[in-house]
């Protein structure tokens, strides 16, 4: 289990990436990112 800080210094860099546009979602979203995990 992590601390409390631990999980608010991980939810304000979560918060950083999608303020930025940088989201994992997007990235996962990416056609050419889904068409190459697909290909292993």
């Amino acid at each position: 289990m992590i601390t409390a800080k631990e999980a608010l210094d991980k939810l304000k860099e979560v918060n950083k990436r999608f303020e930025s546009g940088n989201s994992l979602l997007g990235f996962l979203a990416n056609t050419d990112r889904r068409i190459e995990l697909q290909s292993g």
